[in-house]
Parts: C-alpha cells; sequence; structure tokens
C-alpha cells in the first residue's frame, strides 16, 4: 500500500485501530501469494488481539481495487471471524470483460485503467502469458459451455442491475455475452482459475455468500469495474448479507482518495464521509 493509501485510510478510520498490509504483488508473486500475506495478516491480528489492544469481534476488512478484491476474498476466507468488510471499487470477476461498465467507460479511460491494463492485472494476477490478452479482450477467453453455465448467471447483469446504474441502457439489453468461441485450449487452461471465487469473488456460489459480515459496496458510474461491484452487491443481498450499496454515478475509479491534496475534490470528502459514517454505525 503507498502513502497516499495510508493517509486515506487514516480518514476513513480515524478513532480505530488500523493494520496496513505490505502483501507480496503480481507479477512477481501470482495468486495465491498475495492472498495467503493477506489472510495471514488479519489471522495474527485476530489471533494476537489482546496484544495488539483491538476487539478480537470488531475486525473490518478494507481494500480499493485491487485491494477490494483482497479483502472480498479474506471474508471468504474468514467470514465467521470478520465483523465487516468494505469493498472500493472492487475488482471482482474475469469472466466478462463486455459488462455495460466496461463498454460505456472505455473511451473516458483509454491512456490510463483501460481495458487492456484491467486485462494485463488479471493475466498478471493469474500467472498467465501476455498472449492470451486479445482472447480475454474479447471474451474469447470462456468456451460456449461456460457461458452458458451456472457461472455466466453470477455476472449477469439483466438480473442483477438495474438500468438506472447504466447511463445507456441500451447496453443492458446487449450484455448478454455471444456464445462464439475460439481458442479451446485457453479456455481449458484458465477455467479452474477464472471460476475460483478466491481470485473472482463474483463467483462465489450462493452457499458461500451466505453469512458473509455486514458489507459496505463502493463503486463509481465513470468506471470499468463499475458493475462487478453493483453486481456483488446484488447477489450479497440475496444472499441475506447485510449490504449497503453506494454508487455514485458522477464519480470515478479514485475519486474518494481526493481528500487532503491540491486536487482534493468535494466529491471525494463526501465519499469519504460516508464512509466513515457506516463504519461508526456499523463497526
Amino acid at each position: 500500500m503507498c502513502i497516499t493509501r495510508h493517509r486515506k485510510v487514516s480518514h476513513l478510520s480515524s478513532g480505530t485501530g488500523q493494520q496496513f498490509i505490505s502483501y507480496r504483488m503480481s507479477p512477481e508473486h501470482p495468486f495465491p501469494i498475495p492472498l495467503e500475506d493477506c489472510v495471514q495478516s488479519v489471522e495474527y491480528v485476530i489471533q494476537n488481539a489482546a496484544l495488539l489492544q483491538v476487539d478480537s469481534k470488531r475486525i473490518a476488512v478494507a481494500g480499493d481495487s485491487a485491494g477490494g478484491n483482497l479483502a472480498a476474498a479474506v471474508s471468504l476466507c474468514l467470514k465467521k471471524k470478520i465483523k465487516l468488510q468494505l469493498l472500493l471499487v472492487p475488482v471482482l470477476q474475469c469472466f466478462n470483460f463486455k459488462t455495460s461498465s466496461f463498454v460505456e467507460n472505455a473511451e473516458y479511460f483509454s491512456k490510463t485503467t483501460n481495458n487492456v491494463f484491467q486485462v494485463t492485472f488479471w493475466l498478471n494476477y493469474l500467472g498467465l502469458p501476455p498472449s492470451y490478452q486479445h482472447a480475454f479482450l474479447s471474451n474469447n477467453h470462456t468456451s460456449a459451455t461456460l457461458k452458458n453455465s451456472k457461472y455466466a448467471s453470477y455476472v449477469d447483469q439483466k438480473k442483477w442491475m438495474k438500468d438506472k446504474y447504466v447511463r445507456n441502457p441500451i447496453l443492458m439489453l446487449q450484455s448478454s455475452q455471444s456464445n462464439d468461441f475460439r481458442d479451446k485450449e485457453i479456455s481449458k487452461s484458465i477455467e479452474e482459475k477464472i471460476l475460483n471465487p478466491l481470485i473472482a469473488p463474483l463467483m462465489a456460489d450462493d452457499a458461500d455468500l451466505e453469512d458473509l459480515p455486514i458489507t459496505y459496496i463502493m463503486t463509481a458510474g465513470y468506471d470499468l469495474i463499475r458493475d462487478d461491484g453493483i453486481m456483488y452487491a446484488h447477489r450479497l443481498m440475496h444472499a441475506g448479507v447485510k449490504t449497503h450499496l453506494s454508487n455514485i454515478p458522477d464519480s470515478f475509479h479514485i475519486a474518494f482518495t481526493f481528500v487532503d491534496s491540491l486536487m482534493e475534490l468535494e466529491l471525494g470528502r463526501k465519499t469519504v464521509q460516508d464512509i466513515v459514517d457506516f463504519i461508526k454505525n456499523e463497526l
């Protein structure tokens, strides 16, 4: 975690104990190493709660973007031991790269966190070669069988999203995946990975989602992975998990970090205050 993230967490968790996890990162350390580092760190805090002067019954995990993925995976591993999870603009699946948020936001982030960036992140995390990039970007990394499986239903926008979240409702009608398939070898080699809920939490079965901790999910309208968080929030609600979804239509991926710098934004301050209020009320 970089120092700017440290400052933002200080804003979010003022009055609470804080532990920052410096986990090993891909591509040098692909899955499962980053997750193992995080799980072991959280378990250490729980097991040494008295020494660290924290309440073991009031443990929360939080992360943004890729960190949101890890926080969600930690909660799946330790859900009986975690009271609260905060997932801020989380990346949660690599099954469908043609969601409405990927399509309608691509033009705004062509030079930064664009589609290629997202796919590269996944390839690095999964320990896969760059040659798979085109197949992922074109959604040809999943077979026709997978595209008609229960896993496809977990990222079915018609089921887990409402039109109000999308600026162009037509995209919702076009969001179903094509059954076209071109590379059986890629699909065969990656299936076990992309369906693993500890890699992609949106792939978790309903039974795995039950009894997860109280959840706060923040998504941004101008974000390629907006729909990941929205769909996960509604799946958690469906599973009976107390969940608060804060979708901010005019926000972008890291807007909440602009709270104490020369580029301070009112949007960032409001977002942080909403998170702080949630922590105070639920933790």
